[in-house]
């Protein structure tokens, strides 16, 4: 039975019957991945060559035009520049579901070797007194599959039901080996298998078989420990030590007021604020209402400046710089949304004399009648100081990922 892919929100059987067209495509893709088929048979995925490989290519046009195309429409109403970041947007979300797709045989082959050789010790053990005792071959391997070892249990009843229907001990062994993802178990199972070819005592066979991987175990563990040691000091100074560092540095350097000038005319920058103050939840002021805390510059350094809202009307509003005195310095008439108070209050050189890109998202109003403005507030400076945060973050998760990857299986 086929297994369902996470990426795509519909059953495995719609998903054969929707991507049964793309395989006539396939052909070229086959040498882009020459290790497909075998991936597909040690994950049990359910799925041949072919009809993976239209899946694949399935996923990269659906994602592409669906999310590209609901991406468009919702940028429309945020951006001028809403065509080129929906198809940039679109085309990397279906690259990175077909990369998804195309590593997801190789994760479930990875989780299933984990999960096998987690017991695999134990289980060998366990046939190995088994057979020490006097027990058949056979017995041995169905007590493993009758038992609690996990994901080795069931890779046994496999071979115990292949014996049961006829299948020769030595081949349903083979078999087993060959589907398996496991390189200790497809070992174990060949040097078992070549013992009963042999005519060997396969107790002895496999009591060196555990002695090696109990061996091999060790060596595992101190290695890992050793790339630990390594990889816990890169992770102190990538993921600790130089962000402390960095976010220091910035905190020092945004409080030059020419830091944030520099960084609101760096234009994407300015559109992706631009992008997030439409997101972003706003703000709401009735007529009297003060914005403060506007962070002065220039010839307004070190006065509490603010703004009024002295007037309401239709679709315009009266707006009053204020100093720290509440005197009236300027007074500016807004019509309609998407005004930015930055560029109405500026000195007379054209200087903005406070830093906060401050966007009127609507005037009007609201659903109980009343009128009313609704702004958002961000600072250019505030996006990269996040931003940075946001990196870290991914840095510090990519390590510990690494970390975790690096863990052998053999080690449990």
């Amino acid at each position: 039975m086929a297994k369902m892919i996470t990426v795509l929100p519909m059953p495995p059987a719609m998903v054969k019957m929707i991507t049964a067209p793309f395989k006539r495509f396939t052909g070229s893709m086959e040498k882009m991945f020459p290790n497909l088929e075998e991936q597909l048979k040690q994950s049990e995925m359910g799925y041949d060559e072919k009809e993976y490989l239209a899946i694949m290519l399935f996923t990269v046009i659906f994602y592409t035009v669906f999310i590209g195309t609901l991406l468009t429409a919702a940028l429309s109403k945020v951006t001028e520049n809403f065509l080129p970041l929906g198809i940039g947007l679109g085309l990397t979300m279906g690259l990175m579901t077909f990369m998804q797709v195309a590593m997801y045989p190789v994760m479930l082959t990875r989780k299933r070797t984990g999960e096998v050789e987690k017991n695999l010790i134990f289980a060998l053990r366990a046939i190995l007194v088994q057979l020490k005792s006097g027990v058949s071959l056979f017995d041995s391997m169905t007590m493993i599959a009758k038992g609690n070892y996990g994901s080795i249990s069931a890779e046994f009843k496999k071979a115990v039901d292949s014996i049961n229907t006829g299948t020769p001990e030595n081949e349903a062994l083979e078999e087993m080996s060959e589907i398996n993802p496991s390189p200790y178990l497809r070992k174990s199972l060949w040097q078992i298998v070549n013992g009963m070819n042999a005519g060997a005592d396969i107790s002895d066979v496999l009591g060196e078989t555990v002695k090696a991987m109990n061996r091999e175990q060790k060596i595992a563990i101190n290695r890992y420990g050793a790339q630990l040691r390594v990889l816990s000091l890169m992770y102190m100074m990538i993921g600790v030590i130089m962000p402390a560092l960095l976010v220091t540095l910035l905190v020092i350097l945004f409080t030059f007021p020419m830091v944030g000038e520099a960084i609101e005319g760096t234009p994407m920058l300015k559109e992706a604020t631009e992008i997030l103050q439409n997101v972003l939840p706003g703000e709401i002021y009735a007529e009297g209402g003060k914005i403060s805390n506007l962070d002065g510059r220039r010839e307004y350094s070190g006065q509490a400046l603010s703004i009024r809202i002295d007037q309401i009307g239709g679709k315009q509003a009266v707006f009053s710089l204020l100093d720290d005195k509440g005197e009236a310095i300027k007074t500016e008439t807004v019509y309609g949304a998407g005004s930015n108070l930055r560029e109405n209050f500026s000195s007379g050189d054209g200087t903005k004399i406070f830093g906060e890109s401050i966007k009127i998202k609507s005037i009007g109003p609201s659903i109980f009648g009343r009128e009313e403005v609704e702004i958002t507030r961000l600072e250019s400076t505030q996006l990269i100081f996040w931003g940075v945060l946001a990196l870290i973050s991914v840095m510090e998760f990519m390590y510990i990922g690494i970390i975790k990857s690096r863990r052998p299986s053999i080690i449990g």
